[in-house]
């Protein structure tokens, strides 16, 4: 009699089961044919982030600029969006800051570079859009 080993992808798929089953219950219009396609989309993001880390890591390094360019560049298309660009102007600078957000820190050796490089590429843009925020038009 051989025993079940339980594995780390069978103790997230169980956590996902029962949360799926205890939204299900709890949640009036959860358990439709849209859900799926939703949780689907939502984790199709992370699965792309994890593999470009994956990639970055295999290659003996680590990259911590992915997150913090995954959550600006959303925002500086919504944000230019709102102050009358164009969808395409927007889009294209949003690809141009996240082209330069890998370039800048990635050309420069070592991690801690890479790092405070983002931060100050993170940190200016904060500060452009609370600035912009708070001007009235």
């Amino acid at each position: 009699m051989r025993r079940q080993r339980i594995t780390q992808q069978g103790i997230v798929f169980g956590i996902f089961v029962l949360l799926y089953i205890g939204f299900s219950l709890f949640l009036p219009g959860f358990l439709n044919a849209d859900t799926p396609i939703a949780l689907l989309r939502n984790v199709a993001v992370l699965g792309i982030l994890g593999l470009g880390m994956a990639i970055v890591i295999i290659g003996r390094g680590i990259d911590l600029s992915i997150i913090a360019t995954l959550a600006v560049s959303p925002g500086l298309v919504l944000q230019m969006i709102q102050n009358g660009h164009s969808i395409a102007e927007a889009f294209a600078a949003a690809v141009v800051l996240a082209i330069g957000c890998g370039l800048i820190p990635g050309g420069r050796a070592g991690v801690l570079s890479a790092v405070i490089g983002t931060l100050l590429i993170g940190t200016i843009l904060n500060a452009m859009t609370i600035l912009d925020a708070s001007y009235s038009y």
